[in-house]
């Protein structure tokens, strides 16, 4: 195996001070409520939901610092109304995007101010959702939900509400079945309930929104053990799109997930039909913020990954050009206890290298408090041909990662390459930040270095 890798870099945490009007304050907010205080409302498969939205949120160029979650007990409607009023709204401006996500039970409740023909509101179902005297309260009804919308300063709004609009149903949940409706029956219940809730509307005085929901008016979405259909269909939609062409609109989506529910549901009378609501201009647009990475690959797929991080790692290096035989030399503060893997991908290479840990450093364990310096006495980093950009990825696990013992090669190479389980791995911590914060911490950092003839 012939190696021709240089750079070697350890992580370190950075506060780069950034001019407040540059820095872009996106922020997507992710509700999932399965396990209800009401036990005939419990839905299965919403965990799943939020993660895969986690990604959804992810691939649309979200940073995981701008990702909040709300599930279950946290998303009461108390805690969902401060989360929009504060984390979609506070430190957002019109240059920004906000993404609004919602999993669990649809429902109606007698109309509350008059303003609906069928006299009926329809509700939005929180964790803490009660029922009472033939009625329900604690619910998040339809015309509540589009004035807090309408605070949220964001140039773009996108909106995902994975609940059943439909006042048809005529059963409540049966958990024999393999898919659960996510429309709550309860008893009292009004009568006239055949309209669909939370659509985005364009007016006048707000035209940054575009919203998909999940079903028409008069269909029932339906939760699995493995996701809600809906979501699965977002997701897989945006995934597939994301690793291609990265080109994808709001009506593209509703198509493609339509499809999805089709070929997935359970018998032909269990489809339904997304529906999209709102500002046409959004419906039209690019999902996607950035271009797919030019270098593409591996190269493209770590750099993604890195910019996915929960936090951003900074490092110092003697310089950012180097000719042929100059030396690398890097030092680095570390803040946090946790395992460092660094990476480096050539201009024409196809995977990537582990430059950290190595056969001289196997152990890659840090402890916050120390100053590093690469190399530290036993070996150099040359700069070797060939020539070009090289990417140098560095990942900061609180998990026990170690892409040397697990990467391609043999017991005593000086280096190996980054192996399809190692960089599952990092995938997955990357994408386990998760319901509890700070879980699963991971920081990365990315240079790109030249190598001069």
């Amino acid at each position: 195996m012939k190696i021709t890798k240089w750079f070697l870099i350890i992580l370190v945490l950075c506060n780069v001070f950034t001019p407040p009007g540059l820095m872009a304050e996106n922020h997507a907010l992710i509700v999932g409520v399965g396990n209800y205080q009401i036990p005939e409302a419990r839905l299965p498969g919403i965990d799943k939901d939020v993660r895969m939205m986690q990604e959804v949120a992810l691939e649309m160029d979200f940073k995981a610092n701008q990702i909040k979650l709300l599930l279950d007990a946290d998303a009461t409607l108390a805690g969902i109304k401060a989360a929009i009023n504060g984390w979609l709204v506070r430190g957002v401006t019109s240059q920004d995007r906000v993404l609004f996500y919602f999993s669990g039970h649809g429902s109606s409740i007698a109309d509350q101010n008059g303003d609906e023909e069928d006299k009926v509101d329809e509700v939005l179902l929180p964790y803490d959702t009660a029922m009472d005297n033939n009625t329900i309260s604690g619910t998040l009804v339809d015309d509540e939900f589009g004035l807090l919308l309408k605070k949220i300063p964001a140039g773009e709004v996108y909106v995902f509400i994975d609940a059943c609009h439909s006042g048809t149903a005529t059963k409540g949940i049966d958990l024999m079945r393999q898919e659960y409706p996510k429309f709550f029956k309860y008893r009292g219940m009004p009568q006239e309930s055949a309209k669909g809730s939370f659509g985005v509307q364009e007016t006048a005085d707000n035209n940054n929104y575009i919203g998909l929901s999940a079903c028409r008016d008069n269909q029932t979405a339906t939760a699995t053990k493995a996701g809600s259909l809906f979501t699965c269909g977002v997701y897989r939609t945006i995934k597939a799109a994301s690793s291609k062409i990265r080109t994808l609109t709001m009506d593209d989506l509703k198509g493609k997930t339509t499809e999805y529910i089709r070929k997935n549901a359970s018998s032909s009378d269990k489809i339904y039909h997304p529906q999209i609501n709102g500002n046409n201009r959004l419906a039209k647009k690019n999902l996607f913020i950035g271009p797919a990475p030019p270098s593409g690959g591996i190269w493209g797929e770590l750099e993604k990954m890195a910019d996915h991080a929960d936090f951003k790692l900074g490092v110092q290096s003697n310089k950012n050009q180097f000719k042929i035989g100059e030396l690398l030399e890097i030092t680095c503060d570390i803040q946090e206890d946790g395992y460092l893997n660094v990476l480096n991908v050539g201009p024409n290479d196809t995977r990537a290298t582990v430059l950290f840990p190595n056969r001289f450093n196997p152990d890659n364990h840090v402890r916050a408090g120390n100053r590093v310096s690469i190399p530290g006495g036993r070996f150099e980093l040359p700069a070797q041909a060939p020539s070009g950009d090289n990417l140098v990825i560095v990942f900061h696990t609180r998990e026990p990662i170690n892409t040397y013992q697990e990467g391609d090669g043999k017991g005593g190479d000086l280096l190996k390459l980054l192996s399809t389980k190692s960089q599952r791995s990092l995938d997955k911590a990357l994408r386990s930040f998760g319901v509890k914060a700070n879980k699963n911490r991971v920081g990365a950092g990315k240079l790109i270095l030249k190598v001069l003839n």
